[in-house]
């Protein structure tokens, strides 16, 4: 490998700017996921404990799911999931 592969350059022109607004929606958005879509579910379900595997799937498993979701699209409306994924500028031994 050459040290050009080593330095190229990792901005890109598809990278869209994240202002201070769209961090804070973001990230408003991303707790009501996790929060909003877990009482819902809770609500809708019946279950209101984590005693069970039912309770743990329905109050845990699918809101965090949805909300990691939420995390990728964000990531990749930017421009930035490749960024985040791979590392461009590896170290060498």
């Amino acid at each position: 490998m050459s040290t050009a592969d080593f330095t190229r350059d990792v901005t890109s022109s598809t990278r869209r700017p994240f202002s201070y607004m769209l961090f804070a929606v973001s990230v408003i958005a991303y707790l009501a996921i996790i929060q909003g879509i877990g009482l819902l579910l809770q609500y809708v379900s019946g279950e209101s404990d984590f005693y069970t595997t039912r309770g743990v799937f329905i109050g845990m498993i699918i809101p965090l799911g949805l909300a990691l979701a939420f995390v990728y699209g964000v990531a990749a409306h930017l421009g930035r999931l490749r960024p985040a994924l791979r590392d461009d500028r590896p170290t060498q031994r």
